[in-house]
């Protein structure tokens, strides 16, 4: 069973082409993007003034993993329906294996878990347990690997430079992050 997915001044005729799971996974995707940006939002009672609102690297990686799922829809839409490959099964796989991954470290981190790479929050703690115990960035990781499986479900050759951009942009949250916890936790952070 096919489903059409009316698309604007694309491909044939504006129209993609796609099979149900991968139109299911696809808006799965975007609630899980749109969750994850309100999340950004919702911030625990009082602690607005611990969230540092000059940080880019939040809306960089949400504007990033957006490329990528536009890069993965314009081809789709271009190219039609792809019989699925092995790889591709291999990057759904990770791409659910990586949000379930999400889920945990969210849990363990709890109400240390902010949108920016700087929390001024006094009662923030240092989490060293659960996923964390594991590497420093399990989150990041998840976010990584998602981005990847993604590139690898939807067989598409553009995601690839999107995909880099995602990495790049990871990273330099990533140094923010540390530079951020080093100064709080000191010598507890390793």
């Amino acid at each position: 069973m096919r489903y059409e997915i009316p698309v604007v001044g694309f491909g044939r005729e504006g129209v993609a082409d796609m099979g149900l799971f991968a139109a299911i996974f696809l808006g799965l995707m975007g609630l899980f993007a749109v969750a994850h940006l309100a999340a950004g939002f919702v911030r625990k009672k009082g602690a607005d003034a611990h969230y540092d609102r000059g940080d880019p690297t939040y809306y960089a990686m949400i504007a990033s993993l957006g490329l990528l799922v536009a890069a993965i829809v314009a081809e789709a839409v271009a190219m039609g329906a792809v019989p699925s490959t092995p790889t591709m099964w291999v990057g759904r796989a990770m791409v659910v294996g990586s949000l379930f991954w999400t889920l945990w470290c969210r849990k363990v981190i709890g109400d240390n878990y902010v949108s920016t790479a700087r929390n001024t929050d006094p009662s923030q703690t240092l989490v060293t347990h659960g996923p964390y115990r594991f590497m420093k960035h399990p989150i990041y990781m998840a976010n990584i690997a998602t981005a990847v499986g993604l590139a690898l479900a939807f067989s598409v050759r553009w995601s690839w430079g999107a995909v880099a951009v995602f990495v790049a942009v990871v990273i330099w949250r990533i140094r923010l992050e540390e530079a951020h916890l080093r100064e709080k936790f000191g010598e507890a952070y390793p």
